[in-house]
């Protein structure tokens, strides 16, 4: 099965911490409908600093989350992390970096959210070109 990826273009955002809020709320909505997420970012630091986001983002809402390789694990629908994704999770894959997720063909569904900076939309394109020539079904949504 080949995985649906949907591209979230943030027109008036250009900030990664922008870009860390919207891909928040998407966490946020894909958590209550009950999908088990896995946020992929590039490096220990980058963990950290989405798990703080994700933590404080609303003042109404409760994500639990995990990064992953620490604790359990295996009770969170969400978990941060980078390097290779968990061979535990199929569904959802937040992307929050610049290039192709290793293993991304095991989930489901791939979110690439995209701020309004002209080296990371280069970027974003290269590998929406990727995934098209690979034939996964696309979708853009310019917000």
């Amino acid at each position: 099965m080949m995985s649906k990826i949907a591209f979230y273009i943030l027109n008036n955002e250009s900030s990664l911490k922008g870009r860390a809020l919207y891909a928040c709320r998407i966490i946020e909505k894909a958590y209550s409908n009950n999908h088990k997420i896995y946020v992929h970012v590039a490096n220990s630091e980058e963990a950290q600093n989405f798990d703080a986001q994700l933590w404080t983002f609303s003042d109404i809402s409760f994500v639990p989350h995990e990064i992953y390789g620490q604790g359990s694990n295996s009770d969170h629908q969400v978990l941060i992390g980078y390097g290779n994704p968990p061979n535990i999770m199929n569904d959802i894959l937040v992307n929050m970096t610049p290039e192709m997720v290793p293993s991304y063909q095991q989930f489901n569904h791939l979110i690439e959210v995209i701020p309004n900076d002209d080296n990371l939309k280069v970027l974003g394109r290269k590998r929406f070109q990727i995934y098209q020539k690979e034939g996964h079904p696309l979708e853009v949504f310019n917000v």
